[in-house]
């Protein structure tokens, strides 16, 4: 349950498809709700998820436990110093991270338990699901992708600048 006052929260849960990876990420005081939720819309993110677009959250490499049976969590070297974690059993995406940032960790939110996501109150599932930024919207698609709504809509990253700020 979510203490407002302390900024924690009971640890979370998920996994793969086939379960044979599962995580279980705790929230020690200061580091709820996560700090970063992003929409991505990158091509990468579209062709290892299968989705227009891909929904993480951030937290700490300290924060998460994995489980894996028959060392099911593998990562693939997706681009320079990037390695998205996937199952080798179901091929569920379910981490994201980079070199260049080795105190973070993305997770992917579609990978949470469904008690996590709609499960209690809901409010959960919302604290980790609402965002305000999105990346890589040069990849929208016309009609469809570009309709979402947030506050800072990134072309490239953080660093590569803001491509608009919705009021």
């Amino acid at each position: 349950m979510a203490d407002a006052g302390t900024g924690t929260h009971e640890p979370i849960s998920g996994g793969c498809l086939c379960k044979a990876v599962k995580y279980s990420i705790a929230f020690p005081q200061g580091h709820w709700p996560p700090k970063k939720n992003n929409i991505c819309h990158c091509t990468q993110c579209r062709k290892a998820t299968g989705a227009l677009m891909a929904h993480i959250f951030t937290v700490t490499p300290s924060q998460i436990t994995w489980t894996c049976e028959d060392r099911s969590f593998r990562e693939y070297s997706s681009s320079t110093g990037v390695f998205r974690g996937f199952c080798q059993t179901c091929g569920s995406t379910l981490s994201w991270r980079n070199t260049k940032t080795p105190a973070e960790i993305d997770i992917f939110s579609g990978t949470l338990d469904e008690d996590v996501l709609i499960g209690g109150d809901g409010e959960t599932g919302r604290k980790i699901l609402m965002t305000d930024r999105q990346f890589w919207c040069e990849n929208l698609v016309p009609g469809v992708t570009d309709g979402a709504k947030s506050r800072f809509m990134y072309k490239t990253n953080a660093e590569g600048g803001v491509l608009r700020e919705v009021a």
